[in-house]
């Protein structure tokens, strides 16, 4: 699986992958301008009902399928929760050991672990553990599973889909993926941008550059 970096038609970096469900996702850097930020998560939300067939909704129904994250909560939440994950296999953190302006919860039944956070625009978020037979597995992402819609003349307004059971809103990773990803997060912190060298293009902004995510 290869990380493909390009740069959007806005001149912004953006690093495509699929993780361990087939779903396409993405690392993108952001054009906030007063903090260094990136996007993270599922590039589509493709909705679907109960009984797991796609819904078709119009280009005015929006979801959150990416979060927005600051250096800052790059640095001091996801590549700590990430970093156990890869050296333990899962998140059974202590508490003195849980990121600042993160809460830990755990499921009655499995007893997993996971953890809710805010992203840059106080979207809710959540990390967790993912039960999986064959090896560890966790999720990343968006847990607002509220469906936004453009109305012309007042913005984005909460809408109700009724048939809605679930869409893709973060990314599915194993310990494999999870080291690769903190190693592009760790640059993004210490650099302030995604790693992406300009060297490796040409002038069509369609040429990528591919970094190796897992064998």
């Amino acid at each position: 699986m290869d990380l493909e970096y390009k740069k959007t038609e806005r001149g912004f970096t953006i690093g495509n992958f699929t993780d361990m469900h087939g779903i396409q996702c993405s690392l993108q850097d952001s054009s906030l301008a007063t903090k260094n930020a990136i996007w993270f998560g599922a590039n589509q939300p493709n909705p679907r009902d109960k009984h797991n067939r796609p819904i078709v909704l119009d280009e005015t129904v929006s979801f959150n399928t990416r979060m927005h994250l600051i250096d800052l909560q790059v640095d001091t939440m996801i590549l700590p929760l990430l970093r156990y994950f890869i050296r333990n296999g899962n998140l059974q953190m202590n508490h003195n050991e849980v990121p600042f302006s993160m809460d830990m919860h755990q499921t009655q039944f499995s007893g997993s672990h996971y953890f809710s956070f805010k992203d840059y625009y106080s979207i809710p978020c959540e990390i967790r553990e993912e039960f999986n037979l064959s090896h560890p597995m966790i999720w990343i992402g968006c847990s607002d599973n509220s469906a936004l819609h453009c109305i012309r003349g007042s913005g984005w307004l909460p809408v109700r889909i009724p048939d809605l059971a679930h869409f893709d809103s973060g990314v599915y990773m194993d310990q494999s993926l999870a080291e690769k990803l903190v190693r592009e997060l760790a640059s993004f912190v210490k650099h302030g941008i995604l790693p992406f060298s300009e060297k490796s293009t040409s002038s069509d902004p369609a040429k990528t550059q591919k970094l190796e995510i897992s064998s």
